[in-house]
């Protein structure tokens, strides 16, 4: 159903009913439809979810505030997926939290990080977060993930509130207000284990030379890289040399396979890549705009990626 069509409930609802009578026998299920789908569902398949292992939903619901409970008293609901692609409907649920180990979708970030706080079992997490700047309310704690393995969130100024020690990949994406947004790489406590890395916006400078001065330490077991570097003029040629010299020190250590830069004016970069391509390093530099979509380029893995800025 389009969520986006006006439907009529005389038209569709016996066609759910129909559906709904096998809700017990579920093992996965997907929904697309507007806000009165919700409706439907809730009398005909609340409680009836003892089979139900994977969710996506996609709806168009009106109410931020009010959660989605359909699916709360689901006993083995493992992997849910909302509002991806309707990513300009942040929702909110009220899911079996505590046994969670896949959830993604669009939310506030005052409503992911409830549902974070009460899902430690996660491993992979994905999130569109409705919010554009930092966060409105206070974080005393940092939310504690430590089984998370693979991370995709839309804005960095969010990261320096998880603590994923085991996490082994991250993808962040680029649609993002200017500003100091990477906190420094000591808060993010990923360091030792991340494998992949993709950060598609503009890597402040300080981040750029931490990851040379500490490119002994800092991601020692980085095997793929992806991010885009923004060269200022007046410095342009010490932090392109900065950063190659980081790339050629992983490269040497031996942990890092392949390397994509998107940016403009990367010519120092690009021609010292050739080099390394030469010793057997996959090595791509995307130069001018428009830049290549992540999604084109298989940067992100396709449950992973943030819909809104493809």
């Amino acid at each position: 159903m389009n969520p986006y069509y006006r439907w009529s409930m005389e038209e569709y609802e016996p066609m759910l009913q129909a559906i709904c009578k096998e809700a017990h026998c579920w093992e996965t299920a997907a929904f697309s439809g507007p806000e009165d789908l919700s409706t439907v569902l809730q009398s005909s398949i609340r409680d009836q979810l003892a089979h139900l292992r994977k969710l996506t939903i996609e709806i168009s619901y009106s109410d931020r505030n009010d959660p989605v409970e359909i699916f709360k008293d689901a006993p083995v609901l493992y992997t849910i997926s909302f509002n991806r692609d309707l990513w300009m409907h942040p929702v909110t649920f009220s899911l079996p939290w505590a046994q969670l180990r896949r959830y993604g979708g669009c939310s506030e970030w005052d409503k992911h990080l409830s549902a974070l706080y009460r899902s430690p079992g996660l491993v992979d997490c994905c999130l569109q977060i409705d919010d554009i700047g930092p966060p409105s309310s206070i974080v005393q704690d940092p939310v504690a993930l430590p089984n998370l393995r693979r991370l995709s969130i839309s804005n960095p100024h969010f990261l320096k509130y998880l603590q994923t020690p085991a996490l082994e990949e991250l993808y962040c994406d680029y649609d993002v207000l200017p500003g100091p947004l990477f906190p420094p790489p000591g808060e993010l406590q990923i360091a030792e284990v991340v494998t992949r890395l993709a950060l598609f916006f503009p890597l402040p400078t300080e981040l750029v030379c931490d990851f040379y001065s500490q490119s002994s330490t800092m991601a020692p077991a980085l095997e793929h890289l992806s991010c885009f570097l923004k060269v200022d003029s007046e410095v342009g040629h010490e932090i392109q040399d900065e950063f190659v010299k980081a790339i050629e020190s992983q490269w040497t250590r031996g942990s890092l396979k392949s390397v994509k830069i998107y940016g403009e004016n990367l010519q120092i970069v690009s021609d010292r890549l050739d080099l390394l391509r030469t010793q057997g390093m996959e090595c791509a530099v995307f130069g001018g705009e428009p830049f290549p979509s992540p999604k084109d380029l298989d940067d992100i893995p396709p449950e992973l990626q943030i819909l809104s800025v493809q």
